[in-house]
């Protein structure tokens, strides 16, 4: 395992989203540090964060579901 990927949900805007991860890349060295402490690795994982959007996919399907029920009782 030479890479761990970290999926993260952050809510708020793009803006805020952007701050999260550029925070949580500043913090890697220290995450490494500490793994390093706690597991028994040959090598510690690079790691990369990326955005869960599993939580925005389904609002998406949500609204475009309440949207369908709308027009349902509207006809």
């Amino acid at each position: 395992l030479k890479i761990a990927t970290i999926y993260v949900v952050c809510r708020g805007d793009e803006e805020e989203r952007g701050i999260s991860f550029r925070i949580l890349e500043k913090l890697v060295p220290t995450i490494r540090k500490q793994l390093k402490g706690s597991l028994k690795l040959r090598w510690i994982p690079h790691l990369v964060f990326k955005n869960d959007e599993t939580f925005d996919h389904a609002d998406r399907i949500g609204h475009l579901l309440r949207e369908i029920e709308g027009e349902e009782k509207g006809t």
